[in-house]
């Protein structure tokens, strides 16, 4: 199938896949007539589901959908359009230029890593305030990875995939069939128990923020040995503070960690005002 219908005649068409999940694929479309004829100049990426006879997927995709749909954030990915109910469902977004893990590996191919005060602006202080808000929406992300982070043309990040999201009343969720995220970026806890937290989610970014500064996935307590602190690898571009900051967002125990991703967007902010641009790099 190369379109896909939207509303009386007319029609997404194919053009590129730009990318495959576990239970759908993304394509670039270009909205058309019956006639083939392009409405407009403008692309889109449109999510279908891939496996129609799989319940627990056609259901999985149903929840990210009206998810996407009810929520209302600017690092959010945005819907366009979405049809739950065609054969194949599909649901309708903007073209990003690429992930934050993509954008990453050519810096890492050029021997750059981000310094402190850009990562921190540009990416973890708008992702968070994304997941800050699926927070106070009871919305529990569990898989937050620089491969979930999309970037547009102008590099505006936005937080994606909410395919194995859950909504709890309780903060705390059982991890289902699908999986438990990816596991360099999931919480401990979650690995060993199954149970998915707002501290899970916190954990997660402090990963993210870890490896955007010293290019490697932090092991457990890793503070301990000076040698892994990003201070000391990048004396010139991050604080001290920084490493207790993400010191505690990835604590092994989760009651070691941030309360909520508020107060570590507290101090975020802190470290951006006050400490980071007396850093030499920012002079």
């Amino acid at each position: 199938m190369n379109a896909i219908g939207v509303r009386p005649r007319y029609f997404y068409q194919k053009l590129s896949v730009l990318g495959q999940g576990g239970m759908a694929d993304v394509f670039r479309c270009m909205l058309v007539t019956e006639c083939g004829a392009a409405v407009g100049r403008a692309y889109y990426a449109v999510k279908i589901l891939r496996e129609l006879r799989d319940a627990e997927q056609r259901r999985r995709f149903r929840q990210e959908a009206a998810l996407l749909a009810d929520l209302r954030h600017p690092n959010l990915m945005p819907i366009i359009a979405l049809n739950v109910d065609a054969d194949p469902p599909f649901y309708v977004m903007p073209v990003m230029k690429e992930s934050l893990a993509t954008h990453f590996a050519h810096m890492r191919q050029r021997g750059k890593l981000y310094r402190a005060m850009h990562a921190l602006k540009a990416f973890l202080l708008p992702i968070s305030g994304a997941v800050e808000y699926l927070h106070s929406r009871r919305v529990v992300h569990r898989d937050i990875k620089p491969g979930n982070i999309l970037l547009n043309a102008s590099g505006q990040p936005f937080l994606s995939d909410l395919s194995i999201c859950h909504v709890s009343r309780l903060g705390q969720v059982d991890l289902t069939w699908c999986g438990m995220g990816t596991p360099y970026y999931t919480a401990p806890e979650t690995l060993r128990t199954g149970k998915a937290t707002f501290q899970s989610d916190i954990f997660s970014l402090g990963v993210v923020l870890y490896e955007l500064l010293t290019g490697r996935i932090p092991e457990g307590y890793w503070w301990m040995n000076r040698s892994n602190l990003p201070s000391v690898q990048h004396p010139a571009s991050c604080h001290p503070n920084v490493d207790e900051l993400i010191a505690r967002m990835t604590h092994p125990n989760s009651w070691e960690r941030y309360a909520s991703v508020s107060a570590a967007i507290r101090d975020m902010r802190l470290l951006s005002a006050r400490y980071l641009p007396l850093m030499p790099a920012y002079r």
